[in-house]
């Protein structure tokens, strides 16, 4: 492995003449149309039921899915219920096929039969943990600051408390729904790739600087890790150098600033919309799948 600057160069130029929408609506289960149907289902709901069922279509990744379950169990509901009845409620809802999307792999894989907890358990432990978490802060509004000025970083950190969201993927997912359904109150700066995550973004990264695809290996973070500081810092400037001694966690944050910054010079600013994070977070994925190459 080796990073060939003028090459990156060259690849970054190609994934910033993507087209957003295209790409956007290229992602596993057309997310623009079901953020939009995300948006539109959310429109009926009080402000607490809102936050709840967004909380749902992150779990499931599927709108279907999520409003299947939200029919029997609201907010309301399941701040009244006991753990004994939120089981068996998750328990007879499972008793049926229900989608669950492609971010969550690992939740849709769980079967009894060869895992030590099932698809209900792991719903009900979440929703007991949210419940239980959201009442320390005494209400969803509160625990994520719906329609303040908030910074995602302390978004992102907090959600970590929740049961299974302790990864990358879901707390960004989540977050980005949110943005989406309250008006875009909150956006990120950066993409977080140092996060524990088997997701994509990374993966399109490590393509974007070595050229090789599906590579989120030991290996490529070895190498991120150990050998990229000594080929990046003589070609990048002092804004962007990595210091001495670095590890992973703080190498992928400015590597991350570099390649941010280099797109809002070849990205023109009309083009940059509310979304911008996220969909460079939607399309890094899809870049080392090979779609936008």
């Amino acid at each position: 492995m080796r990073l060939n600057f003028p090459v990156v160069e060259k690849r970054l130029q190609r994934f910033a003449t993507f087209d957003r929408k295209k790409l956007s609506d290229s992602r596993d289960q057309d997310p623009k149309r079901e953020f939009n149907r995300l948006v539109e289902y959310c429109s009926n709901l009080e402000p607490e039921e809102k936050l709840f069922y967004v909380l749902l279509s992150t779990h499931f990744d599927n709108q279907t899915t999520a409003q299947a379950l939200y029919e029997e169990l609201t907010w309301t509901c399941l701040q009244k219920c006991h753990k004994t009845r939120l089981m068996k409620t998750c328990e007879n809802f499972f008793k049926l096929h229900h989608i669950i999307g492609d971010h969550r792999r690992n939740f849709r894989c769980l079967t009894s039969e060869r895992n030590r907890i099932s698809k209900a358990q792991y719903t009900a432990d979440l929703l007991i943990s949210y419940r239980k978490i959201v009442k320390e802060h005494e209400c969803q509004t509160s625990f994520f600051e719906v329609g303040k000025n908030v910074d995602f970083a302390v978004l992102f950190k907090r959600m970590a408390q929740l049961r299974y969201f302790g990864g990358r993927l879901p707390r960004w997912d989540h977050i980005e729904r949110l943005s989406y359904t309250h008006n875009y109150y909150v956006v990120p700066d950066r993409l977080y790739l140092e996060e524990p995550s088997y997701s994509g973004p990374i993966a399109g990264m490590i393509y974007l600087l070595l050229g090789e695809r599906n590579k989120a290996d030991k290996n490529a973070k070895k190498y991120i890790s150990v050998t990229l500081p000594k080929q990046w810092n003589f070609q990048v400037d002092a804004a962007h150098q990595i210091p001495p001694d670095a590890k992973f966690k703080t190498i992928i944050p400015i590597v991350e600033r570099w390649f941010i910054d280099r797109l809002k010079k070849l990205i023109l600013p009309t083009e940059q919309r509310k979304t911008f994070m996220y969909d460079i977070e939607s399309c890094l994925c899809q870049w080392q799948k090979g779609i936008v190459d």
